[in-house]
């Protein structure tokens, strides 16, 4: 069973692939495609999963923010 945090949903895990060939497991850090029971696809290309429960969900946060001195880039505050 793996949360999938972006969808707020918990789903089982059908098979694990890393680099096209079959696994049994991964470990944090790991790019792997998974294959999950009753989801769609269309939903989420990319994004976290971890074992139900494992990641904590934040509402709001309170940041401070400091622009690296060399990024010559503009930095835009909503």
């Amino acid at each position: 069973m793996v949360e999938i945090s972006a969808l707020k949903e918990t789903r089982k895990v059908k098979s694990i692939q890393m680099f096209r060939k079959p696994v049994t497991k991964a470990k944090q850090g790991d790019r792997i495609g998974l294959c999950v029971t009753q989801f769609e696809a269309s939903q989420l290309e990319r994004g976290l999963v971890a074992t139900p429960g494992y990641l904590p969900t934040v509402f709001g946060a309170i940041i401070s923010i400091k622009r690296i001195s060399y990024y010559k880039g503009i930095c835009s505050y909503i």
